[in-house]
């Protein structure tokens, strides 16, 4: 059973997707996808809930083993309860990835498609400028091949390459992000869940989150799309 929980970012639940946009820069290189498998070999893949159904059922048609573990969760105190954001297949390669070749490519996730913009944050490495959010960035994995070889020693040139559409999944991962973030706030309006600040909770009563975590059961958050 999974011990991490990492909170939601709660900086960005009032943020429109639709008013995300580069950072006006001439965008002089296309990224391109160099199939290296870079990204199947060292990166989790990690699914929403309603992401979950279908890559357990392509591994049931390809007869290949899925590990799953939750890696993103939120404690319902009134139900007890750990309702599960996000999911993380455990192993590395990807199980997905066969014979140095994806093998869902065409049905990957957004995780995927989305790649190489990796995690939201304030003090990225190697980041993305957004128009409109000058004090926030969107990550990028330096472990890309095709970034590797296309940033310069400053790391500057990254607002330079034109991400197209992994741009476009970087809004659709937000956008569902998000929606989870407001599902989650009107079920506690409605009194249908009690969340707490959990990072506090686990501070505050450590022998407790510890038992809440080993023995209350896993459920999917379900209702945000």
């Amino acid at each position: 059973m999974c011990r991490r929980n990492i909170g939601p970012t709660r900086i960005c639940k009032n943020i429109n997707v639709n008013d995300f946009d580069y950072e006006i820069t001439l965008k002089t290189i296309e990224f391109q996808c160099l199939q290296c498998g870079n990204c199947c070999k060292t990166k989790h893949l990690c699914l929403y809930p309603h992401e979950l159904d279908k890559a357990l059922n392509l591994a049931d048609k390809m007869d290949i083993a899925l590990p799953i573990q939750p890696l993103r969760f939120r404690i319902d105190f009134k139900n007890e309860v750990i309702l599960d954001l996000i999911y993380k297949v455990k192993s590395l390669p990807c199980p997905f990835y066969i014979n140095n070749t994806c093998n869902i490519h065409e049905n990957r996730f957004i995780a995927c498609k989305k790649y190489p913009f990796a995690n939201w944050t304030r003090t990225p490495k190697l980041f993305v400028k957004l128009f409109k959010f000058p004090k926030f960035f969107y990550e990028i994995d330096k472990k890309c091949t095709f970034i590797k070889k296309h940033i310069n020693e400053n790391e500057d040139s990254i607002n330079k390459i034109d991400f197209k559409e992994e741009f476009i999944f970087f809004k659709k991962d937000m956008d569902v992000f998000l929606r989870i973030e407001n599902h989650l706030d009107e079920l506690q309006k409605l009194t249908k869940i009690q969340l707490k600040k959990e990072n506090k909770f686990k501070q505050n009563f450590p022998k407790k989150y510890k038992r809440i975590i080993d023995s209350w059961d896993h459920k999917p958050i379900n209702g945000y799309l």
